[in-house]
């Protein structure tokens, strides 16, 4: 039941949130692989320090979609993967500590 509703939930955030928030920086680090086909330097921007792996995946979503709500897409379908590992990890494995 908390699965089930934790996707709900993130679905739900997922249709009435904007994709970009304060830190629009992130898709700036993105647009940049778009179009340079490289990682930015870390000094090239304010959230190059980041690490790249999220944008190295985020990359062609923005590619395909050409907005930033195809990036969000990649969020929701990660952040649904993780509430799905996590239920794994604590309900199926016995991890659990009682």
């Amino acid at each position: 039941m908390l699965l089930a509703r934790g996707i709900a939930l993130r679905i739900l955030v997922f249709i009435f949130l904007a994709p970009l928030n304060n830190d629009v920086g992130h898709l700036d680090v993105i647009k940049y692989i778009v179009a340079h086909h490289a990682l930015p330097s870390v000094t090239a921007g304010q959230m190059c320090f980041q690490p790249p792996l999220y944008y190295l995946l985020a990359a062609p979503f923005r590619d395909i979609t050409g907005n930033a709500k195809g990036v969000q897409i990649l969020s929701l379908v990660l952040s649904i993967f993780t509430l799905l590992a996590f239920y794994r990890l604590l309900y199926r494995e016995n991890t659990l500590l009682y």
